[in-house]
């Protein structure tokens, strides 16, 4: 049986340039997938992560999926490009 204890950090994580930055770093680098372009597939992928000390997003998982590729790609796009929180 494996149990598992999270506790919360003492300070959440943000992202340092604040949320306008990340909102425009996002739509700056949201890219889709031909497949998806090309059956007009539009919506959002919900992802859970945690954030490193170091800022950086491990452990990225998929809430919600959208298909068409888009989650593969979106994991991978954010595994690579999302640094920059800082939290306690």
């Amino acid at each position: 049986m494996l149990i598992s204890i999270f506790f919360p950090p003492p300070k959440l994580p943000i992202y340092l340039e604040g949320n306008y930055a990340l909102s425009a770093f996002i739509q700056k680098n949201l890219v889709y997938p031909k497949v998806a372009e090309m059956q007009r597939i539009k919506g959002a992928v919900t992802l859970s992560f945690l954030v490193e000390p170091s800022g950086y997003p491990t452990n990225i998982r998929i809430v919600k999926s959208l298909g068409f590729g888009c989650d593969d790609f979106d994991c991978r796009r954010r595994q690579n490009q999302l640094g920059g929180a800082a939290g306690g």
